[in-house]
């Protein structure tokens, strides 16, 4: 964020004649504008199917947000982010090792963000393995939206490629084109690209008030730009484009399919 004076004369008491250090709104913007990734902001809400209003027991099939996490995510923003000091620090557990991939965002003037908030990268995807089982028709859905495959191998070494064997369908998955595809009940595996998506879990600066022109007759009030902590979101539940839920392939029994 930008500044107005960077020398700062040493005080042991408030001066009114002190020529502070000022934070320029209009500078730290373009600064996040210039600088920063185009992303999307949504308006996260707790899903009010609750055993009860004290409890946070979350009904498992739940038809309202249609999630495990318990989280509505309504109402999306177009803005700019600048991202910073990226965090991989890594946890140890039973379960394995993995990297949280925790960044810091700075979001420009009049963008609220609270915690849990979805925030979806716009113009930069990041890279996916996985396994997945042939179904029944031309669809096979994906843990995460595909942008592009890079590779797509079967059970039995044969590669296929991106527009001639299969497209990425307009909700992210693999759409088979002709005949030659994996018969049903085989095993694939893929390298693909997906958006990048995150939630906010700690805010850094949040409720920064101030006033420009102290020293004028008329004063405008501004809130400052919030920056938060936020972490790569793995839990992603997908939904098509009429924000329908996408329900995961079916484990087909080779010997019965």
């Amino acid at each position: 964020m930008a500044v107005i004076n960077k020398k700062i004369p040493k005080t042991k008491s408030f001066d009114p004649t002190f020529n502070t250090i000022s934070l320029n709104p209009a500078k730290a913007n373009q600064m996040i504008e210039d600088q920063g990734a185009r992303v999307r902001v949504y308006r996260t809400v707790l899903c009010p199917n609750r055993k009860s209003i004290d409890s946070a027991e979350h009904e498992i099939d739940c038809q309202i947000c249609q999630t495990k996490d318990g989280f509505i995510d309504l109402e999306p923003v177009e803005t700019w982010a600048y991202i910073g000091n990226q965090d991989l620090t890594k946890q140890f557990n039973e379960e394995g090792v993995w990297d949280e991939q925790g960044v810091v965002m700075t979001f420009p003037t009049g963008i609220e963000v609270f915690y849990w908030a979805k925030i979806e990268m716009l113009d930069f995807t990041t890279p996916m393995i996985e396994l997945v089982q042939r179904q029944d028709g031309d669809i096979d859905n994906l843990k995460y939206p595909a942008h592009s495959v890079n590779v797509l191998i079967d059970i039995d070494g044969i590669r296929y490629h991106q527009d001639t064997d299969f497209q990425v369908g307009v909700n992210g998955n693999i759409q088979w084109l002709g005949a030659r595809r994996p018969d049903k009940g085989k095993i694939y595996t893929l390298h693909y690209n997906y958006p990048v998506t995150f939630r906010a879990v700690n805010a850094v600066h949040i409720n920064r008030f101030s006033q420009l022109g102290a020293k004028q007759p008329h004063k405008e009030p501004i809130e400052l730009p919030q920056q938060w902590n936020c972490k790569r979101d793995f839990l992603i539940e997908r939904k098509d484009l009429d924000e329908n839920l996408l329900t995961p392939n079916k484990i087909i029994n080779e010997q019965n399919p």
